[in-house]
Formats: C-alpha cells, sequence, structure tokens
C-alpha cells in the first residue's frame, strides 16, 4: 500500500513539474493539487486509512 501511495505521489510531482515547465497560471497548479489532495483523502477513507 505504501508503494501505491510513493508511486501517485511521484506521478503527481512529475505532472505538476511538467505544467511548471510550461508555465501555465499558477492558480491552474492550485486547482489540480486541490483536485488531487481531495480524491487521495476520499481514497484513504475508502481503504480503511485515518
Amino acid at each position: 500500500r505504501m508503494l501505491l501511495i510513493q508511486l501517485v505521489n511521484s506521478l503527481s510531482t512529475s505532472v505538476i513539474a511538467s505544467w511548471t515547465s510550461i508555465d501555465d497560471s499558477l492558480v491552474d497548479i492550485d486547482l489540480l493539487c486541490n483536485a488531487f489532495q481531495k480524491r487521495i483523502s476520499i481514497w484513504k477513507i475508502n481503504s480503511g486509512q485515518t
């Protein structure tokens, strides 16, 4: 389960890094992070983690 979390973390990091290199607006990156964090917390609740 930790490996899955690490994989997701590295994936999100690379996605954000590529977005930053494209030099998109910071608001878009913030929205991406917020949506991602919500999905992670929902996934943790569904898998029984606190």
